[in-house]
């Protein structure tokens, strides 16, 4: 069975990173074929003992270009500032780019959070018969503490746009 993990960043240490690497690692061990997709990974320095061994697909790697927020970039063609609209765009295209380096052949997807869901879910428009299992180890909190932060600061306010923008999401 070839099993592919599909990871927002291997980059930096933690928890999630050394979470996935050693399922990775198991799977390996007991005879699956795994690949593990990431954008971006650090191999000296992210559990280079973990990393030993796995094949590691990262989108900075193939496109160094892609993981580059363009300044000036614009949303709807409406927004001009860094703001999370912009961002929520640049992530989907970048997660879009990464589910096509997925191979065809896979036979079972599991994405690491929520940002990796997002490849996943492209993955899933290629080949629809797949099985995932969808692995929550971070919690979206962003809009969750927009939605939230009423209740601790009654002055906080949302503007209708974003707080449409959240809703859709």
């Amino acid at each position: 069975m070839k099993i592919a993990f599909i990871l927002h960043n291997l980059s930096f240490l933690g928890g999630t990173q050394r979470l996935v690497l050693n399922l990775a690692r198991t799977a390996k061990k007991q005879g699956y074929q795994v690949k593990v997709y990431t954008l971006a990974v650090d191999r000296e320095h992210t559990y280079p003992n973990l990393l030993e061994g796995l094949d590691v697909i990262a989108l900075a790697d193939r496109d160094p270009d892609a993981l580059r927020l363009a300044h000036g970039a614009k949303f709807l063609g409406l927004f001009s500032r860094p703001n999370y609209l912009i961002y929520w765009q640049w992530r989907n295209r970048i997660f879009k780019k990464l589910a096509l380096l997925i191979d065809a052949d896979t036979e079972l997807l599991c994405p690491v959070g929520f940002h990796a869901y997002v490849a996943a879910h492209y993955f899933k428009k290629i080949k629809n018969d797949i099985p995932s299992v969808y692995l929550l180890l971070t919690f979206p909190l962003k809009g969750w503490l927009l939605w939230r932060a009423g209740e601790v600061n009654s002055a906080f306010r949302l503007s209708p746009l974003k707080q449409f923008c959240y809703w859709c999401m």
